[in-house]
């Protein structure tokens, strides 16, 4: 056996007594947490740019609904449009919310994971 494969042998060895194999699972583990966290991210913020437009879309038919363009027939049928699309957007502005507390607490965890 050469000098060199048991120099090499020794380095292992020492490598996995001194610990050296932790700091390479913890790297793997750092660059796997950042895209993890990465794609997460981007997810979410398509997913924020559907709630967007659909709060976009419920404000607008609401403002169809105060606003018809047609008689109105049964004045308990027009106020319970208005109702129900301001419903829709109570639900859509909290999910929107939601999403965007989410997008904040990702943030934080990368800022985190990377000082």
């Amino acid at each position: 056996m050469s000098v060199k494969k048991a120099s090499s042998f020794v380095k292992e060895v020492m490598a996995r007594i001194t610990g050296d194999s932790d700091k390479a699972t913890a790297e793997r583990n750092y660059r796997l947490a950042s895209a993890a966290i990465e794609g997460q991210l981007s997810t979410l913020t398509g997913k924020k740019v559907k709630a967007e437009v659909e709060l976009e879309t419920k404000q607008e038919n609401l403002e169809s609904a105060i606003y018809p363009t047609k008689l109105i027939g049964d004045s308990s049928d027009y106020c319970r449009s208005i109702g129900s699309c301001q419903k829709g957007i109570d639900e859509a502005q909290d999910k929107l919310d939601s999403i965007e507390d989410t997008i904040d607490y990702f943030e934080a965890l990368k800022i985190k994971i990377n000082s």
